[in-house]
């Protein structure tokens, strides 16, 4: 993806799942600008640790300006759009599932099993991964492996113009393992963490393969990572497919900038910030009308 494709290092500020996932949301509510708002993102990342479960600042949230999200503005016309963001302990990015669109409609996205244990093959392949045995990783595997395979059979159908999906596992298990990873500096890669990027970027290869060739794939980030307990800013974006152009965009756009790219990548027209995260965005769009829509997936 990164070297047929269009990729970008995205600005995530500040670096925290909670902010991120309302920027992609709500691109217009932009709630760190002002000190409730910064306070309610504080309390929304609380949220999401079990030991809190809930945004002990939610009452601020009134407060704050309204906009529409995204999956209202991209299902209003013609297009659909499928909200895959799982909640991450007590974050919620709209109803989990749930499929806007055409022209407003509301419905659901049948999604199969919640978790499943790897298969034969899968466990042959990646032996680290099937000598797992602990269950507070296990219980994790389980999880990814379901959501890449609900990905992959939604790409396969072709039913939906955007589906928004988040293995929200993943960042838990980056966390539990990111010291034991980076701890000798240099190695030979056999380690837990380094196999698990290795099944989801198969997995990713997967779901390229179901997708048709006007088909948009978007693989991102919500932040990055310094260490077990420290943010980055810098997060990963790559888009690739469908008459996407190879090459890097500028400088560090910020993430709030996706939603616009995905909205052109539709043709949806939005007032929301372009930022140069995909400059290609809106002429893609402007295909010949005998092209096929173009579908896009964040992950």
């Amino acid at each position: 993806l990164l070297a047929g494709g269009h990729r970008a290092v995205l600005r995530s500020e500040p670096p925290l799942t909670a902010a991120a996932m309302d920027a992609l949301v709500y691109p217009l509510r932009q709630g760190g600008r002002s000190f409730v708002g910064l306070l309610h993102q504080v309390g929304t990342e609380l949220a999401g640790l079990s030991s809190v479960g809930e945004n002990p600042l939610e009452p601020l949230s009134w407060l704050l300006p309204e906009a529409n999200d995204l999956f209202s503005v991209v299902g209003a016309g013609p297009r659909s759009a499928a909200n895959l963001l799982f909640a991450h302990g007590g974050i919620h990015a709209g109803r989990h599932g749930q499929v806007t669109g055409p022209e407003g409609r509301r419905g659901r996205v049948a999604l199969g099993a919640a978790s499943r244990d790897l298969d034969p093959s899968e466990r042959e392949r990646w032996p680290l991964l099937a000598a797992v045995s602990a269950e507070r990783d296990a219980i994790h595997l389980r999880t990814i492996a379901a959501e890449l395979d609900a990905a992959r059979d939604l790409a396969r159908t072709g039913d939906l113009d955007l589906v928004l999906l988040r293995v929200e596992p993943l960042d838990i298990l980056t966390h539990a393992h990111f010291a034991e990873a980076v701890r000798s500096g240099q190695d030979d890669g056999a380690r837990l963490l380094f196999e698990v990027y290795r099944y989801v970027d198969a997995r990713l290869g997967e779901i390229e393969a179901a997708l048709d060739a006007d088909d948009v794939l978007v693989v991102m980030s919500d932040h990055g990572i310094r260490s077990a307990m420290e943010h980055s800013p810098r997060a990963l974006f790559v888009a690739a497919g469908g008459g996407v152009p190879a090459g890097r965009a500028p400088g560090e756009p910020s993430l709030r900038g996706v939603s616009r790219a995905l909205a052109d990548l539709l043709g949806v027209e939005t007032p929301w910030p372009d930022l140069g995260v995909a400059p290609f965005a809106a002429t893609l769009a402007r295909r010949p009308a005998s092209a096929e829509p173009v579908a896009a997936g964040a992950l």
